[in-house]
């Protein structure tokens, strides 16, 4: 039985905004060996409409319909266990691919013998209509690629698709997206990589389109966001443990918590307005500021990691700028709070 090159995996759900463009990136792809998976994630606008418009033109694309919301863990699951794809790519429906995606990254893997390769991505902002080329710097065979996972650096991301993967080394290590809960490639995208010793990486150029808007799942937080990612980076700790590494890259989890849990989650909650904040929130993210991860000897850890990747400016500026704000919220957080939010609302004033 010949399996083709590559599938490649869409979760949709209610974009039919989108829909098109990131469909006729899939199709047209100059590789033409590929399956294309389409989980349509019971959506209630017109985008199982749009899949079957494409379905009747390309028979490559498989449709995967549920009559029942089931979110992307389960979606895509669903979709790896139907894939017959050498490799795995996934696109996110409001996303769209460089037109030589596949092929490329197919040539890198299968040529180098690689089981995951690394990409660069454009950001396409809807809101200022900018863009911004985000570039891997990660060298290969450089022995610190979990370290710069954890902490994001040199290009690494928790983003499923910024990555193409070996379908076998998946089904091997029987790798899947936490179901029933946002944020569900954190974990994913933590034990693919913890899987392998090396990775690929194209560098020069980038072969995925991210759209930054306001519905996207990261463009606003929740109460269900919240707490799921802080379930996220507890099973991700929980992983590390069980893997017996989890002293080994302490430091790293911790700078990873600080920033890609606590602070994000609290720019989040500023954002909130306040009747989505209940009591039970309020006190959670109260607690968690005054929590012992919230040590002000935690916190300067950030500091000192942001001064020892001075050359990865963006990187740099991140923690430096976490750092700041960790430490202000947790010394003085009423004031700044009001600061923040009185910030916020005059900048979307002038911006809508």
């Amino acid at each position: 039985m010949k399996f083709p090159k590559v599938t490649l995996i869409i979760p949709v759900y209610n974009t039919e905004r989108y829909l098109h463009r990131c469909l006729n990136s899939a199709i047209y792809q100059t590789l033409n060996d590929i399956e294309i998976i389409i989980v349509n994630d019971a959506s209630t606008d017109n985008s199982l409409k749009i899949i079957q418009e494409f379905q009747a033109v390309d028979k490559r694309i498989k449709l995967i319909n549920f009559s029942k919301n089931k979110g992307n863990g389960t979606g895509r699951n669903t979709a790896l266990k139907n894939a017959r794809g050498q490799y795995i790519l996934f696109l996110d429906a409001d996303d769209w691919l460089e037109k030589a995606a596949a092929e490329f990254l197919y040539l890198k893997a299968k040529n180098e013998n690689y089981k995951i390769v690394l990409m660069g991505y454009t950001q396409h902002f809807v809101a200022s209509e900018k863009r911004h080329i985000m570039l891997p710097n990660f060298q290969e065979n450089d022995p610190n690629i979990y370290r710069y996972f954890l902490t994001h650096r040199k290009g690494f991301g928790s983003m499923p698709w910024c990555y193409f993967y070996s379908r076998r080394l998946l089904m091997d290590k029987d790798i899947t997206f936490t179901e029933g809960v946002y944020f569900e490639d954190v974990n994913f995208v933590a034990q693919a990589i913890f899987s392998v010793k090396d990775i690929g990486v194209v560098r020069d150029f980038p072969l995925y389109n991210y759209l930054v808007h306001k519905e996207s799942i990261t463009g606003f937080l929740t109460k269900k966001k919240i707490e799921d990612l802080f379930v996220v980076h507890i099973l991700l700790k929980e992983y590390l443990i069980k893997k017996g590494v989890f002293e080994k890259f302490e430091k790293e989890y911790l700078i990873r918590f600080l920033v890609y849990c606590i602070e994000f989650s609290f720019l989040g909650f500023f954002k909130m307005k306040n009747k989505d904040m209940d009591a039970e929130l309020k006190m959670f993210m109260n607690d968690i500021r005054t929590s012992e991860v919230m040590s002000l000897d935690n916190i300067s850890v950030l500091k000192g990691a942001a001064e020892d990747c001075k050359s990865e400016k963006l990187t740099s500026k991140l923690l430096l700028s976490a750092y700041n704000f960790l430490g202000a919220i947790r010394t003085f957080y009423k004031p700044y709070r009001f600061v923040y939010k009185t910030k916020y609302r005059i900048y979307n004033f002038f911006k809508n």
